[in-house]
């Protein structure tokens, strides 16, 4: 299916090599985000089935979590992780979902995102979103490329260092 997409040229240059490793890597994170897609809807269409065919509401969705394992060759309890991935990419952080279509953003990194941002409520979740990831399609910017707040941008209160920490260590290496 994908064989001469991967050929890789022995007689290549350097900067071809690399630009070889870039568009693997953009294909990587715009095939990651069509698979939180598939699988948000895919957990929608099982529930909406189930619903229909009468199935008991604590009985619904049951064996999902291993099935998206299943397709995704990966360990049984590894299912849940990407099910929970999957839906907050799709129905909460919509910056970060465009962020990895496009490949501004690796799946890796998105991750980590859905990961740190699990504790907040889904309406400091989207605010984050929105500041991390809403520069324009394809830039680097955000946390696709740096650290902080976007130029101009304040830290809202619930992501600010609280005073009682004290001023950021920077440690210096010796020597």
């Amino acid at each position: 299916m994908f064989e001469s997409l991967f050929d890789v040229d022995e007689a290549a240059s350097q900067a071809e090599l690399r630009a070889v490793v870039e568009d693997c890597e953009r294909l990587k994170s715009a095939a990651a985000a069509a698979q939180a897609r598939a699988t948000a809807l895919w957990a929608a269409k099982r529930r909406l089935a189930e619903l229909a065919a009468g199935v008991p509401a604590a009985r619904r969705g049951k064996g999902l979590t291993s099935e998206v394992a299943l397709a995704r060759r990966d360990a049984p309890v590894k299912g849940n992780q990407h099910l929970g991935f999957a839906n907050a990419l799709v129905h909460e952080m919509p910056y970060t979902l465009a962020a990895l279509e496009c490949g501004a953003l690796s799946e890796w990194r998105a991750t980590l995102i859905v990961q740190e941002s699990a504790c907040l409520s889904v309406a400091h979740r989207r605010q984050l979103d929105e500041e991390l990831c809403a520069d324009r399609p394809g830039s680097r910017a955000g946390a696709a490329g740096g650290s902080g707040p976007r130029p101009g941008t304040s830290r809202p209160g619930w992501m600010r260092r609280p005073s009682w920490t004290g001023p950021r260590r920077r440690p210096r290496s010796r020597g």
